[in-house]
């Protein structure tokens, strides 16, 4: 092997090691049931004591959202880009897939996810109490606009506030 080939080679094998490490450990695919009738917003509360044991299908983390669209979840908040997969969830367990649309999907009756990946922290971000969550909306497209009125997130804000016992 020439001199040539050998750095070539050192190379691409130091250039692979290099990327590998830079990697990092990818976040779990995530499951989220919920409830065939619930419309609105959906919080997954983070780091809760009283909350819901993290489960599992396989290697993706499930979460049973409630008939309130809160759900507290002992799991810690995973970032980075995460598979998603959103079922509604009858009352003899049967799940039917809901699909992610954006602001522009045309078809404006359509029931599907919006907002998928949205997180963000209630409270003070030095507060030791804060609640990091992650939220998304469960809507078609012409209703979406009445879960972002003041009356709507003032209600929904004091049910995360009763839930969790902490006042932001």
């Amino acid at each position: 092997m020439g001199l040539f080939n050998m750095k070539t080679a050192i190379s691409l094998v130091l250039f692979i090691l290099i990327l590998n490490s830079c990697r990092g450990s990818r976040p779990e695919p995530e499951i989220y049931l919920i409830p065939t009738s619930y419309r609105g917003k959906v919080n997954v509360i983070f780091n809760q004591a009283k909350g819901q044991e993290i489960m599992y299908e396989g290697d993706k983390r499930v979460y049973r959202i409630p008939e309130n669209g809160i759900l507290l979840t002992k799991a810690k908040p995973e970032y980075g880009f995460i598979r998603h997969e959103y079922h509604f969830v009858d009352s003899s367990g049967k799940r039917t897939l809901i699909k992610i649309l954006f602001d522009n999907h045309e078809n404006t009756e359509e029931i599907g996810i919006y907002r998928d990946g949205t997180v963000g922290i209630y409270g003070n971000s030095d507060d030791i109490q804060n609640l990091k969550y992650q939220e998304f909306y469960v809507t078609d497209k012409k209703s979406l606009d009445k879960y972002f009125s003041i009356q709507y997130d003032t209600n929904f804000l004091k049910a995360v506030q009763q839930l969790t016992g902490i006042d932001f």
